[in-house]
């Protein structure tokens, strides 16, 4: 069978025995199709000169792909911080696909240059296979804070995330402080807030170094905090939240790298070496000028003096 995104949904198997039992089993399976990108992701809006002090402000723009890339900036090989990272949201394509965009502003500093002045951007888009998928809800009201586990794949509860929180109750106005940790695990799974089944967005979140284990195994930890505003309630009142923690396969990783402003900032270096030297040789100079007018004024006092 050939398959495209059409193919995908849930599979089900039926066999059924004759008489005179007539006996009927059955199974399902869903089947899922990824598509992966056919180009390198594509970093757009880099100039080809900076100085020091300069915004470096571009954007990765991944191929479209089924589930959309998620995308990584790298500076000089070293992974660029979440507070330099820009979201937007995701394009979604009438044939199915999507593509991922993720922006990097940042200012330039000396230790952001390379032996000769370049700085090197590099981003990463990457595809991977979910193949297990546990979550926690947890439902805020005015009077209580409930929980309940719900599991959206065919997967053990009781290996899902553990939700924990500092208060029993929330009104608006007041902060939400909560953080998810996910059960242990190799590798640690991707820990994912939701809010009213909407995710929440990063500037939200809370992100913790992971757990390692002496066993080998790591456990995921992510932290939310959030005002409490009315359109966050729903018509009963409450807030629901959700965290879920995804273990998945890479499937495709491509990149895009561009090393930015080499010979311009080299040649910015020199000046600021330049006119080091060219103090040094006006200082050179004055002591030079200073001794030649010592050495007239003496010559003058001795022809004075005969």
């Amino acid at each position: 069978m050939k398959t495209d995104l059409d193919t995908e949904g849930i599979y089900r198997c039926e066999a059924s025995a004759e008489s005179p039992t007539f006996q009927t089993v059955e199974a399902e399976k869903p089947l899922k199709v990824y598509v992966i990108p056919q180009e390198d992701p594509e970093i757009v809006g880099s100039q080809s000169r900076y100085e020091v002090g300069d915004y470096v402000n571009v954007t990765c723009k991944s191929g479209p792909s089924k589930p959309a890339a998620v995308l990584k900036w790298y500076i000089n090989g070293k992974e660029a911080d979440r507070d330099q990272e820009i979201s937007y949201p995701t394009i979604n394509h009438a044939s199915g696909l999507q593509t991922s965009l993720l922006g990097l502003r940042f200012m330039v500093k000396p230790k952001d240059l390379f032996q000769g002045g370049a700085i090197t951007l590099k981003c990463t888009a990457t595809v991977s296979q979910t193949y297990s998928t546990w979550s926690e809800e947890l439902i805020v009201g005015e009077k209580f804070v409930g929980t309940a586990p719900m599991n959206t794949l065919t997967v053990i509860t009781k290996d899902g995330p553990q939700i924990t929180g500092s208060e029993s109750q929330y009104r608006v106005g007041e902060m939400l402080n909560f953080n998810c940790s996910s059960a242990k695990s190799r590798p640690a799974p991707t820990l994912h807030w939701y809010l009213n089944e909407e995710m929440v967005k990063d500037e939200f979140l809370i992100h913790y170094p992971t757990i390692q284990h002496e066993d080998g195994e790591e456990t995921s930890i992510l932290g939310l905090r959030l005002k409490v505003q009315q359109e966050h309630l729903d018509k009963n009142e409450e807030v629901r939240l959700k965290c879920t923690a995804t273990l998945s396969r890479v499937i495709n990783v491509r990149s895009d790298e561009r090393t930015v402003g080499g010979n311009h900032r080299n040649s910015g270096l020199q000046v600021a070496e330049n006119y080091g030297k060219v103090s040094e040789r006006n200082q050179s100079s004055s002591r030079s000028s200073a001794g030649l007018i010592v050495k007239v004024a003496v010559l003058f006092t001795i022809l004075a003096f005969l």
